[in-house]
């Protein structure tokens, strides 16, 4: 029994690794579309781990397609929701779309601001010109 729950456990860990390592390496090389294309592969018959969704975020980033990245933000859990990585990447994505309000929601929200979300939320309002707003965040 301890060992067919051993083999099983390792099934899962190593397809969750290699997933998002084949993710993380389809971001690197920017093949964006074949991330979501595997990530679409991957939701069919997994739940989608943090790592998973933060690396086709990333991908969601690059390619603009807020549609599907504001999809898999409506899908999260909420425990998904407080992970920080997962957080500056959907900051990004609304800051990219305009959805100005939105980032700053999920900002506001964040119980454990980094570096990296003010860096962020301050690039995304300098690309939309809304330097007055700098200071309403800091």
């Amino acid at each position: 029994m301890f060992l067919r729950f051993t083999i099983r456990c390792q099934c899962f860990y190593s397809t969750l690794i290699d997933i998002n390592n084949q993710l993380k390496q389809l971001n690197m090389n920017k093949q964006y579309k074949q991330v979501i294309d595997l990530f679409d592969n991957y939701i069919q018959k997994n739940n989608p781990s943090d790592l998973v969704i933060n690396q086709t975020l990333k991908a969601c980033i690059e390619l603009g397609d807020i549609k599907r990245g504001s999809s898999i933000y409506q899908r999260l859990s909420s425990q998904s929701k407080q992970n920080h990585f997962i957080q500056t990447n959907l900051i990004g994505l609304f800051m990219k779309s305009g959805d100005i309000d939105k980032a700053k929601e999920i900002f506001n929200k964040s119980q454990n601001k980094t570096l990296f979300m003010y860096n962020t939320m301050i690039n995304g309002y300098n690309i939309y010109s809304s330097k007055l707003n700098i200071n309403n965040i800091l």
